[in-house]
């Protein structure tokens, strides 16, 4: 095999590997790994090549994985500029209607109105200090606890132990 074969084959090995395909009957991501490792095994090159090769591909499937991720922060920080704005905006308005005087301005396009609504503030409610039928108890499992009783030798229903490998590479 020469080694721009291999070179396009390994190509084809990270398009399949960075394209998302979409069942458009039922929105579902649909799964490639299969085809992924066809294409893997069919490479007619030496494993220890294969897998130098898949880490390279590896490496750039995480540098886009970065890019994206902070690209999302950045989009984020934008959207909530824009947020701001729009609040920004609405108090302006706001603050205007009741300058005027009105509580309700109609134009060709939009209908204004100020209501007043009652709210309860929180924030300086002690939970410590209610009856127990005004609060709310979320129960969780503690597991790091749960792992350290485990560890000593005591038994918890429904907890199986799982054993697995993992692949580090240096």
């Amino acid at each position: 095999m020469k080694i721009f074969d291999i070179a396009e084959q390994f190509n084809g090995l990270y398009k399949m590997s960075e394209e998302i395909e979409i069942n458009e009957e039922t929105g579902e991501i649909i799964d490639n790994s299969e085809s992924l490792t066809e294409l893997f095994n069919d490479l007619e090159i030496e494993l220890s090549d294969k897998l130098d090769n898949t880490n390279y591909i590896i490496k750039e499937l995480g540098a886009s994985e970065i890019y994206l991720k902070d690209e999302a922060k950045r989009l984020i920080a934008k959207s909530k500029v824009f947020e701001n704005r729009q609040i920004f905006l609405k108090e302006l308005m706001r603050s205007a209607i009741l300058a005027s005087g009105q509580s309700k301005i109609k134009t060709n396009k939009f209908s204004f109105s100020i209501t007043n609504r009652e709210s309860l503030n929180y924030d300086d409610v002690s939970i410590f200090g209610l009856d127990s039928s005004l609060v709310r108890v979320k129960q969780e499992l503690d597991k790091t606890k749960i792992k350290e009783y485990i560890k000593a030798g005591g038994e918890v229903d429904g907890i199986k132990k799982v054993e697995s490998t993992s692949l580090s590479i240096r």
